[in-house]
């Protein structure tokens, strides 16, 4: 059964505008955000459909592949479970693509 995954990944760049469209064009078709992490560098977030949690990741890993900069982090997680938590914490302002 598809289920939809949140990822959140952090990218060994900094957040600004001089890289907003390079963070945001390979997550475009994935409902795709980018903010500044918590210790400070870029991170994206996106939305991708998958049978499990391996294949969310696999996916994961070839989006993130088209980077120039290396993954710091990532985390996967269900839309589920995603929701929940960030219904019990303040974001920073994410930068869509709308």
């Amino acid at each position: 059964m598809t289920a939809s995954y949140n990822l959140v990944a952090e990218l060994d760049a900094t957040f600004g505008e001089e890289n907003v469209d390079a963070l945001l064009g390979p997550i475009a078709e994935y409902s795709g955000g980018a903010a500044r992490s918590e210790l400070g560098h870029a991170e994206v977030v996106f939305t991708i459909p998958a049978e499990s949690v391996r294949q969310a990741t696999s996916t994961a890993l070839a989006v993130l592949g088209t980077y120039p900069w290396s993954l710091r982090s990532l985390r996967v997680l269900t839309s589920a479970d995603f929701d929940r938590l960030t219904d019990a914490m303040d974001l920073p302002p994410l930068v869509s693509v709308q």
